[in-house]
This record gives structure tokens, C-alpha cells and sequence, in this order.
């Protein structure tokens, strides 16, 4: 039975006794929205489906089945958020009293009920729930705002670190499109951050540290970049199934060949370049040992190669919000390193989320390298980014 009124958080009433539920809903109704339930099974149930509707419980001791205590305990695990009542006859008071010591209620209620103290008990268990709600609430608004601050700063200083890459082409349009791509998925990761209010970042010290780290990885793999390209324009035959066995045995992956693909055509990476960018494709998508399936294919004036997760991949989005390790500071700096690669030969890297969760790498390699040097000029795409990242 449900009776709506102007209360927006209602409160489930359960007791085996029909008569005490008519009872309840009539005093209690003209103040709450009252729901109710005649076992704790039925309890169960509701609380399954309007537990966010839900801002209080009272539950009799003594019913059929499980007893009003074993309710609690389970809400107590279940539903924290939710204030919990007991009421009992005199009969039960060791009952209500251990409720209380151990902490599964806010308060007990004695039966028969004085009903001026009933509505008063209850007013007081809803008053503390939603002061509990507005304590989460300026929590929440307060992560918000940290994890805004701390977005922002690091999309500063990857801009930086990547434009100071200035013996690449276009170094500005890389690091803009890999913003771009790890914007949404990793807000989305924040909002589970905010929720849980754990895991983020320790401190000051820790974000200067893991920029650190990611900019250390980034020059590193950046200084072996030179020897990835084809400089003098031959026509080199790549094995990219000797590349594919060469990563999987030294990073402990499946890599598994999508088809029986082996583009013929000229890319602007060497041998070693390919090995280099199916490594860091492979870290990047299995650092959580899943298997990992390529396709390699011939497009249009070069080789598009894609990676596919055997399950998405949190990591990614996740690896921007916590210190995590140096391994995965120094995958972060790797992929950065291999959009402005990918981005100086003339090429492209795509990014594929589910949600948070990458799920793919797309990156296309031209047969040669654009020597087309124009990058962006104008500060606007940086405007963007802070409108994007705030």
C-alpha cells in the first residue's frame, strides 16, 4: 500500500499484522509518504526496487519468517543510507536494546504507540536522513570541485609536455585529439570516484609526481621515435606476424591475428616501428591479462591496424584520476608518445570506449610521411579543451 503526500523520501513500515499497517498508514500518512510490507521478504523486495525513494524503516520484532532484526542487519549492509527503526512490545526489549547497542537502529519505538511521540521519533529519523543527504551532497560538491581542478591541471601539463615535442610535425594536433578522446570516458570515471570518495588523488606532491613519470616516459619514447620511420622511402616488407609473436612472448600476451591479413603496401614505420606501436597498443588494451585481438589491413595510401580488448578495459580512464603505479604512468606517457608519432608520419589513433572502459585502438599509418609541418596556431583549441575539461 502506498500514500503519497509532500514528503519526498518515504518510509517503508513492516508488520505481519494488517491492522497495525492500517493503523500506521493512518496516523503517519497526513506527514510522509508511507509504504508497507507484511514480512521481511516482502520488505526485501520493495526495498529492491525503491530503495533511493526510501528515507526511513521501521520494522516490528516479532513476525513470520525472519524477525525485524535480521531486516535490519540486512539494510545495515545493504542500504546504509536508510534510517532504521525498531518497534516492539515490552516483551521484546532485550531485543531492541541489543538492535541498539550493536548499531542496526537510530532508535526503538515500545508498543502500544504514543502516537504524539511516534510522529515526533519519526520526524527526528527523517530530519537526520536528510541532513545525512545534504552531508553527502556538499561531499559530492566538494570531490566535484577537486576533480575539476586536478582534470584541468593535467590537461595543462600534457598540453605542455606535448607541445614542447617540437622536433615532431604537429605535436599540438596530437595532443589535442588525445584529449579530446580521454575526455568524457574519464569524467564518467570520476563520478564513480565522487561516490566512493576513495582512490583519488593523495595529494599535491602525488600529481606533480605522476606528471612526472608520464613526461619522463614520454621524452624516453619519443628519443627511439627516429628510428621507427622509414626515412629514405624503400619499400621495406614488414612480417607483422614476426611483430605479433615478438610482443606477445616478451609482454606474456595472446595476441590473436584477425584474418589472415598482410598488407603489401609500404607503411611510413619500419619493422621496428611496428613492433614498437603494437607494443604499446598491447600494454595499453591488456595490462589487465586479457587477450587481445589485431587486424591489419590495407586502406587507402597506407595500414590501418586495429586492437580489440577480449573484455574493455577500465584502466585508461582510471589511470588519470589515482597515483597507480610507475608502469602505468609510463603507459600513459607511451600512448601520448605514440599519438604525436602517429600524427607527425600524417596519420590518425582512434580511441574506442564502452563508457569508461577502452575497448579498442584504431591507428592508421600513411605509406609515407606528410612533410606537411602546419600544426595549430591559434590558443582556441585550447579554449576548447578547458570548456571540454571543465
Amino acid at each position: 500500500m502506498t500514500v503519497t503526500n509532500k514528503d519526498s523520501h518515504a518510509i517503508l513500515f513492516v508488520d505481519d499484522e494488517e491492522k497495525a499497517r492500517k493503523m500506521f498508514t493512518r496516523l503517519v500518512s497526513t506527514q510522509f509518504t508511507v509504504l508497507t510490507a507484511a514480512d521481511v521478504k516482502e520488505a526485501k523486495e520493495i526495498l529492491d526496487k525503491e530503495h533511493e525513494n526510501i528515507g526511513v524503516l521501521i520494522t516490528d520484532q516479532r513476525m513470520p519468517g525472519e524477525l525485524g532484526v535480521d531486516l535490519l542487519r540486512h539494510i545495515r549492509r545493504t542500504y546504509p543510507k536508510i534510517i532504521r527503526m525498531l518497534t516492539t512490545a515490552y516483551t521484546d526489549l532485550d531485543d531492541a536494546i541489543e538492535a541498539v547497542n550493536t548499531g542496526e537502529i537510530f532508535r526503538y519505538i515500545n508498543k502500544p504507540w504514543n502516537v504524539d511521540e511516534l510522529l515526533i521519533d519519526l520526524r527526528l529519523a527523517m530530519n537526520f536522513f536528510n541532513i545525512e543527504q545534504d552531508r553527502q551532497q556538499l561531499i559530492q560538491e566538494k570531490m566535484s570541485l577537486s576533480h575539476r581542478q586536478s582534470r584541468i591541471e593535467m590537461m595543462k601539463s600534457l598540453i605542455t609536455m606535448s607541445s614542447s615535442q617540437a622536433h615532431f610535425n604537429r605535436p599540438k594536433q596530437a595532443v589535442k585529439s588525445f584529449l579530446q578522446q580521454v575526455a568524457e570516458p574519464q569524467i564518467l570515471a570520476e563520478q564513480n570516484f565522487t561516490k566512493e570518495a576513495n582512490g583519488y588523488w593523495e595529494g599535491e606532491v602525488d600529481k606533480t609526481e605522476k606528471m612526472i613519470q608520464i613526461n619522463t616516459s614520454l621524452n624516453q619514447w619519443s628519443e627511439q621515435a627516429s628510428d621507427f620511420i622509414n626515412t629514405d622511402g624503400s619499400s621495406e616488407a614488414i612480417d607483422y606476424q614476426g611483430c605479433i609473436d615478438q610482443v606477445g612472448n616478451e609482454l606474456s600476451i595472446n595476441i590473436m591475428l584477425d584474418g589472415a591479413n598482410n598488407p603489401s603496401a609500404q607503411s611510413a614505420l619500419n619493422q621496428q616501428g611496428i613492433t614498437a606501436l603494437l607494443s604499446v597498443i598491447s600494454q595499453t588494451l591488456a595490462n589487465s591479462g586479457n587477450d587481445l585481438k589485431l587486424a591489419i589491413n590495407n586502406v587507402d595510401q597506407g595500414v590501418e591496424i586495429t586492437g580489440t580488448a577480449s573484455s574493455p578495459n577500465s584502466g585508461l580512464a582510471e589511470q588519470f584520476l589515482t597515483m597507480g603505479d610507475a608502469n602505468s604512468d609510463q603507459q600513459l606517457g607511451q600512448l601520448l608518445a605514440t599519438f604525436i608519432l602517429i600524427h607527425h608520419l600524417g596519420g590518425s589513433v582512434k580511441l574506442g570506449f564502452e563508457e569508461t572502459n577502452l575497448a579498442t585502438i584504431q591507428v592508421t599509418i600513411p605509406q609515407s610521411m606528410d612533410n606537411d609541418t602546419d600544426d595549430i596556431q591559434d590558443g582556441v583549441w585550447i579554449e576548447d579543451l578547458f570548456v571540454l575539461y571543465s
